[in-house]
């Protein structure tokens, strides 16, 4: 029921449908499909679209798989918006259009899997990740301190507190206190991440260093979004899952969300995707919604945040805040919950011939 009543699930007729023929897919969105192939996805205005026809009549995705190569198309204006994500040349510009809803990046740690359904030895994980590696590959990052990042917070941050600052000396003692070396050094575990953007590549390639060098042999393998969603469904997961998330506030959702990711009800697909399961955890997460007074719910709220640190049922990353930069010509372009919207986009130079294109 849940992914029937999604906002990105939408109804389409099945007798439209061809996978040979994409042509023939029937929707009820603001654009019309006209054309798709490996290189480029070509939409045009649906004058009966129920909320108003688009202002701009045609648009086409261009499919650019390397970040350095979208970058310089937009600087010679052959693409009319660039995805400001990784490349960073520290150029100012004017014309950025921020998102309001971060995403959240992590590495899900498989909790019943041994050594890591001891906390300490997840505790010893979250010390040897340099969590500052993450900021060449991102712009507007901000490494996690909390598990929510603070800004969007119903609580005072401040009284959140973080321990794991990058000490490997401390994540080696840990492990050797705990028995890690004489049990477990040799054996090789699983990172797993998605291949659908290469940034994940780099970010898992600079975990595995960091873990390797406190003695844990990491194994990195790049899954699709098909791959990943049987992992997801299956009782089996990996010692590691590096994912993200984007965090979209609403009243209510950051119980919405812990519950989501760490309540033990939830484990596997349903988003406690590390097989996490604590009677503590699951007992603050149920009476935070029964509290109503405002100072006991921040109370609440800093509660449930320490205790999962000290638990430490992931490796704690960093949050990102997606941004574009359009072209001079281009306005009205925004980034919603759902990724960037272009209904309201137009030409502000009616003599432009550029489309709006986007990297697929």
């Amino acid at each position: 029921m849940y992914k029937l009543t999604h906002i990105n699930t939408s109804v389409f007729s099945a007798k439209s449908f061809s996978n040979e023929n994409p042509k023939n897919l029937i929707g009820t969105g603001p654009f019309k499909l006209i054309d798709q192939t490996n290189e480029k996805i070509t939409l045009e205005l649906n004058n009966n679209y129920f909320q108003g026809a688009p202002s701009v009549d045609r648009i086409e995705y261009t499919t650019i798989t390397n970040p350095a190569a979208e970058y310089q198309k937009f600087l010679a204006g052959e693409i009319d918006y660039y995805h400001q994500s990784i490349t960073k040349d520290g150029k100012k510009y004017e014309n950025i259009i921020n998102s309001d809803f971060p995403d959240i990046y992590y590495i899900a740690i498989n909790c019943q899997y041994a050594p890591f359904n001891n906390e300490k030895i997840r505790q010893a994980l979250n010390y040897a990740v340099n969590r500052e590696n993450f900021t060449k590959f991102f712009n507007s990052v901000s490494i996690s301190n909390t598990i929510l990042p603070s800004n969007i917070q119903q609580s005072d941050s401040s009284k959140i507190v973080f321990p794991y600052i990058f000490n490997p000396q401390e994540a080696r003692k840990i492990l050797d206190e705990n028995g890690y070396s004489s049990t477990y050094l040799g054996q090789e575990f699983t990172l797993v991440y998605p291949d659908s953007d290469p940034s994940f590549k780099s970010i898992a390639e600079k975990v595995q260093e960091n873990l390797i060098d406190i003695g844990i042999n990491l194994r990195l393998e790049s899954k699709n979004a098909k791959e990943l969603a049987v992992i997801y469904e299956s009782s089996a997961q990996p010692a590691f899952l590096l994912t993200s998330f984007q965090y979209i506030p609403f009243p209510g959702s950051e119980l919405y969300f812990l519950k989501s990711a760490f309540s033990t009800q939830n484990k596997g697909n349903y988003g406690n995707y590390g097989l996490f399961s604590s009677s503590i955890v699951d007992a603050l997460l149920s009476s935070y919604n029964e509290i109503t007074e405002k100072e006991k719910k921040t109370g609440a709220y800093i509660e449930i945040e320490n205790t999962l640190l000290r638990e430490a049922p992931w490796i704690f990353m960093m949050s990102r805040n997606k941004k574009i930069i359009r072209q001079n010509y281009l306005s009205g372009i925004s980034i919603g919950q759902y990724g960037i919207n272009l209904r309201k986009t137009f030409l502000i130079n009616s003599g432009e011939p550029s489309p709006a294109e986007e990297k697929n």
